[in-house]
């Protein structure tokens, strides 16, 4: 008897321990062994399931690759709340999308798997692609040479135009060499025909522009260009504050208007700042223009029955022959620390067809991202710039490349303190100077916040 209780007690442990064995053989849900089946996270947003899912689409279409799974892990959660969660976990996916900005504090916290060694073996060149953007996988920090993901796109911003207001009032193509004396020209013809476009958009109001002043992608530049930065040279906030101070003063200029806290009185051009980015107003048929980025394109063209065109950002004059920065950033896809090494030579071929032609190709068909590689950036023939219509100016997104500002503008701060200071400059910063009656005191109260969160 006791003997039959002793064998039923093994099983009955056995039996428990074989979901936990089995976790320990298990990487994303699959075989940690298997190199045919991955999991890839992407943000949850259509744009970038579609991507990830067209070029998976692509890749397993191939013969050699025919045998392969990819499973698509949708992060609903956050980006940095779904790698908290799982980091370190079986759980945590093969390969995982990766931000400009946030790519050196992820991999100083050994998120991802160095490709560099793959990158020579399969002959990826660096120069084949653009510069700015390739750099920005580098993101071990100084000294470290390593790639550690690979950019999957190029996008810079530029305004996008409403094409059927600029008919209705009069406006022609504006040329990539614009100005911002040209821009604020154009917003003067607009508010002149504001009546007519509100007649025909049957809207209760209207701006020239949208110039999402708060994402840093717009702001930041504008401080750049005026010899501003965000790093001071003992690693505070603010290199210069009288500099920044007068670039916000001359950006928020455009949209200021008398209301709640705000009684600063400006431009009025572009519709007022409020606590998120997400007033759409362009797309609702409010304002003629919009500083936006290529993966916003394709929900902008169905939402004006693709009345719009591009124009390269207006160029600043007004600071002393300084280079009038335009924002480019990129996303990309890294291979996870916790992936297996049979596995890795697998995710590896997946991101080497990302960043190849064909996966290029299929990027670029979907309308969301410019190719990081420069053989496609200027062929007429290249998906991308055929989406809509060939006769669209899609060179407005490679213009100037002497004046892109790559967008990892936290780099050089404690690393530990990167993502604290991107919340800060992300969601806070613009928002604070916009909705108040005392500018110089809220800069003061906000530099002085984020210097007491870095220790300074």
């Amino acid at each position: 008897m006791n003997k039959t209780i002793k064998i039923l007690c093994c099983l009955l442990v056995a039996a428990m321990l074989l979901p936990v064995l089995a976790a320990c053989n298990v990487n994303n849900g699959g075989d940690a062994t298997d190199p045919t089946t991955l999991r890839v996270a992407v943000d949850v947003t259509k744009t970038e399931v579609n991507i990830i899912e067209k070029l998976i689409e692509g890749f397993t279409a191939k013969e050699e690759n025919k045998d392969i799974k990819i499973k698509v892990v949708k992060i609903s959660q956050g980006y940095d709340s779904y790698v908290q969660k799982n980091f370190g976990k079986t759980t945590m996916a093969d390969i995982i999308s990766v931000y400009d900005y946030n790519s050196e504090y992820w991999t100083s916290m050994n998120l991802l798997r160095p490709v560099t060694e793959y990158m020579k073996r399969d002959g990826i060149n660096e120069a084949d692609y653009v510069q700015s953007m390739m750099a920005l996988g580098k993101s071990g920090g100084d000294g470290d040479d390593n790639y550690y993901w690979l950019p999957r796109d190029y996008n810079k911003v530029v305004v996008c135009y409403n094409t059927e207001m600029f008919r209705i009032a009069g406006i022609g193509k504006p040329s990539d060499d614009w100005t911002m004396e040209d821009f604020e020209n154009v917003c003067k013809q607009l508010i002149a025909k504001r009546s007519d476009i509100l007649a025909s958009t049957r809207k209760y109001d209207f701006w020239p522009v949208e110039m999402n002043a708060r994402w840093t992608a717009v702001y930041y530049p504008y401080i750049k260009s005026y010899g501003g930065d965000f790093l001071a040279s003992d690693g505070s906030l603010f290199n210069d504050t009288a500099v920044v101070k007068t670039a916000i003063n001359k950006l928020l200029n455009y949209a200021d208007q008398t209301s709640g806290k705000q009684t600063y009185k400006g431009l009025g051009y572009a519709n007022p700042i409020g606590q998120s980015n997400d007033a759409n107003v362009f797309v609702n048929k409010q304002a003629a223009m919009s500083f936006t980025v290529r993966p916003n394109v394709k929900s902008f063209a169905d939402a004006l029955d693709n009345n719009i065109d591009f124009v390269s950002l207006p160029r600043i004059t007004d600071n002393d022959g300084k280079t009038s920065c335009i924002g480019a950033g990129c996303s990309g896809y890294g291979i996870t620390s916790g992936c297996s090494d049979l596995k890795a030579e697998t995710a590896w071929k997946f991101l080497k067809y990302i960043v190849s032609e064909e996966g290029q190709q299929v990027m670029g068909k979907t309308g969301s991202g410019v190719p990081v590689l420069k053989s496609l950036l200027n062929d007429s023939s290249a998906e991308w710039c055929n989406f809509i219509s060939a006769d669209l100016n899609h060179n407005a997104f490679v213009a100037h490349p002497e004046r892109d500002l790559a967008m990892n503008y936290v780099h050089g701060f404690t690393t530990a303190k990167q993502l604290t200071v991107y919340k800060e400059l992300k969601d806070n910063f613009i928002y604070s100077m916009f909705n108040t009656n005392d500018r110089d005191a809220e800069f003061a109260a906000f530099k002085s916040k984020v210097d007491t969160l870095l220790g300074k």
